[in-house]
């Protein structure tokens, strides 16, 4: 089993932790971070013309306030309404401390993974986490992406991280 760091962000102090590994994925020495930014990330829910009004991030500040209570900074990118949002994560991602991504089944998968593959590009040892519906549905099917280091799937509680 892997070494898996978490912070609690809830009231409960256990979580099942399960880290199965992967082949091919890097494993070292693991250095504490000095950051406390966390950026939290939700793609679109449709193409720009598809008359779909944007639904404010709700999962999202549920989180950040968690985060906020715990001493960390958050940063939400929401991209329905960011104009620029692949840019703007580019930019936040440098010198945090992780990316947590949400997505539902269907057509937000793309603009998440566009999301998560931006912060590979800009620092590969960043941690990208997954949560929203689909991660938590699908937890097993969304953490063999490469583009995934750790899922959280149990849908806005304390989450059950899933490191791979």
């Amino acid at each position: 089993m892997g070494t898996v760091y978490c912070v609690p962000i809830g009231p409960a102090d256990e979580m099942d932790i399960r880290a199965p590994g992967r082949p091919g994925r890097r494993r070292g020495k693991m250095v504490m971070p000095t950051s406390r930014r966390v950026v939290l990330y939700q793609p679109p829910y449709g193409e720009p013309d598809s008359g779909l009004r944007p639904i404010a991030p709700l999962a999202l500040l549920y989180l950040a306030d968690a985060l906020d209570r715990h001493g960390f900074e958050s940063t939400i990118i929401d991209a329905q309404v960011e104009p620029d949002a692949l840019s703007q994560l580019a930019v936040q991602t440098r010198g945090a401390l992780a990316v947590g991504i949400t997505s539902m089944t269907g057509f937000q998968i793309r603009g998440a993974l566009a999301a998560a593959q931006t912060v590979r590009n800009v620092n590969p040892d960043l941690p990208i986490i997954w949560g929203g519906w689909h991660p938590s549905l699908a937890p097993d099917q969304t953490a063999v992406d490469p583009l995934v280091d750790a899922v959280s799937y149990t849908h806005l509680t304390l989450p059950t991280i899933y490191s791979v």
